[in-house]
């Protein structure tokens, strides 16, 4: 027996009616996120990565002073290490990613509830739904923008159900 998948848009080549969907957006409340186990696993390991990679440049700079290298080496091991920590902080900032209906107004959320965007939901025109190799996205357009959502199996749930 096959156990059912928790949304039919993740798993299907079935388009969903994203005209429906305007509407529905619109009278959504509430907030879609991937669970919070998700995010604490994920925060884990991303902390595990850091003090593994930062044993590793300790362990090369003590092995640096004890054998005949380029005189750059430091330098570029240094810059290697600022640039690993500024991607996992921007990593750090969208894993916990939420969206946020209340009022007809949709509010992107970081990882520490701090606000990435907000739009208006009053002048939407149509979503887009589009998925490549599993990872669903929507393209919500208005008439002279559009925002790209990652499609969240909580949201795309709410958005299918005719409740």
């Amino acid at each position: 027996m096959v156990a059912e998948m928790p949304n039919k848009w993740v798993w299907t080549n079935d388009r969903p009616d994203t005209v429906k969907w305007v509407g529905r957006i619109k009278t959504l409340e509430g907030e879609f996120g991937r669970p919070p186990a998700f995010t604490r696993m994920v925060l884990g390991m991303m902390v595990v990565w850091t003090v593994l990679t930062g044993a590793m440049v300790l362990f090369l700079m003590r092995t640096m002073s004890s054998v005949p290298h380029f005189p750059g080496t430091g330098w570029i091991l240094g810059l290697f290490c600022v640039g690993f920590v500024a991607w996992m902080m921007t990593f750090a900032r969208r894993v916990g990613f939420r969206y946020e209906l209340r009022g007809g107004t949709l509010t992107a959320l970081g990882t520490g509830s701090n606000v990435m965007w907000r739009e208006s939901l009053e002048n939407l025109q149509s979503i887009q739904y589009s998925r490549w190799r599993g990872a669903v996205r929507l393209t919500l357009i208005w008439p002279d923008r559009e925002r790209k959502m990652l499609g969240i199996s909580s949201l795309l749930h709410a958005l299918d159900d005719p409740v």
